[in-house]
């Protein structure tokens, strides 16, 4: 979850037509069902609204995602073109079993469409009849550049200097954490090498390349420090009095603080535990570091929150709906982290409180690692399904 908060969104690695490509492939073979994609062109993307493009790929996201968990559909269409009423157009429709939307509660996958779309204006219309399939068909109004809103092309130069300093942070943190990863390794390969009576080229090999690993890491984590803090202050001059775009950088800065005291936990201590010696020292630098990773993880939550009452409530509540999107889908990854500790002998290994070897250590951190992550799930449902409730109240009221 921390690496996909930190990572770019989808449509910053490639255009709104090439991701929604992606997606119906992916849609058509994880499903079998056939699809028939029409990608019309485009206007510009400063006549789009402000993360127009980000709730058309989301609302895809979750049509499709929707179509492959209750439709049962063979055939799905998907249109997105501009139309000649200066808006544009996006219908998913297919011949699955459909529903009554009459009598039908409304989940959070429709919940979570209406509310993207309601969030940039859009108009949002879904039709469905039991065994007749469902279409959905949403109207992007457009903006004209020259009429625009100041304040959302003030807005935009903003979100431009935010966006350049998570770049920066987030190459920094990786660095980071590729260091703390490759000193344990030479510091291990070091100590083998030192105790064997005949030369393994291997082993040699290995630990020159972990060295290298360290040096490069250390070289761009010195140069990534100083191009995120000349943007950083590009970022304090743009955002002189935006205290919601200070505090999501700041959440973002305690999230990489957490991945950072995660991989030294991980990592660290092999360093004192490779010679299977009893020793207290991993133990309490593990204690310091995962009382620095709940710090930091504690206060990203605050941030978050500060963040959040700050936005407008349509926003407000597109965040909250874009946030609990991102906790469903890290659901899988957790799935399969735990099927693979149960084929293994992670568990049936025990945990020792005090490792005395490398294997023990790792048993430990990976199953400690594992309740972790599990927790952090249950709290972040908690979490953006009471901020979702307070911000439909607020927007009902």
């Amino acid at each position: 979850v921390l690496l996909r908060q930190l990572a770019p969104a989808p449509l910053e690695k490639s255009g709104l037509l090439d991701a929604i490509r992606e997606q119906a492939e992916a849609f058509s073979y994880r499903t079998g069902a056939h699809i028939d994609i029409q990608l019309g062109n485009l206007p510009d993307n400063q006549h789009f609204p402000l993360g127009a493009q980000e709730a058309v790929f989301r609302v895809t996201q979750e049509a499709l995602s929707n179509i492959a968990r209750h439709a049962r559909a063979h055939h799905v269409k998907l249109i997105l073109q501009q139309t000649p009423h200066n808006e544009v157009m996006l219908h998913i429709s297919d011949d699955g079993q459909g529903f009554d939307p009459d009598n039908t509660p409304v989940g959070m996958g429709l919940g979570n469409i209406r509310s993207r779309a309601n969030a940039i204006n859009a108009n949002c219309e879904i039709v469905s009849k039991p065994t007749l399939g469902t279409q959905l068909t949403i109207h992007i109004p457009l903006i004209s550049p020259e009429t625009s809103d100041p304040q959302a092309t003030t807005r935009k130069v903003k979100q431009t200097a935010y966006d350049g300093v998570i770049r920066w942070y987030f190459y920094l943190v990786g660095s980071i954490c590729t260091v703390l990863f490759a000193l344990p390794m030479v510091a291990v390969g070091t100590t083998k090498i030192q105790t064997r009576i005949e030369t393994d080229p291997i082993l040699n090999g290995l630990t020159v390349i972990f060295a290298l690993l360290g040096v490069v890491g250390t070289g761009i984590a010195i140069f990534t420090y100083f191009r995120a803090l000349a943007a950083y202050n590009e970022f304090v001059i743009r955002t002189e009095k935006d205290h919601e775009l200070r505090y999501k950088l700041r959440r973002m800065n305690y999230l990489g603080g957490s991945l950072i005291a995660l991989v030294a936990i991980w990592f660290l201590p092999m360093i004192w535990i490779q010679d299977g010696s009893l020793s207290l020292a991993p133990i309490v630098m593990s204690v310091i570091m995962g009382g620095y990773l709940f710090w930091c993880y504690y206060q990203s939550l605050r941030m978050c929150s500060f963040e959040l009452r700050l936005m407008p409530q349509k926003e407000r509540l597109a965040e909250i709906v874009k946030y609990q999107f991102t906790v469903r889908n890290s659901w899988p990854s957790l799935i399969v982290l735990f099927v693979i500790l149960l084929l293994t002998d992670t568990f049936r290994n025990g945990i020792q409180l005090l490792p005395t070897s490398m294997d023990s250590w790792m048993t430990t951190v990976m199953v400690v690692v594992a309740i972790l992550l599990l927790i952090n799930q249950a709290i972040s449902i908690w979490y953006y399904r009471h901020h979702q409730q307070v911000a439909e109240l607020e927007l009902a009221s």
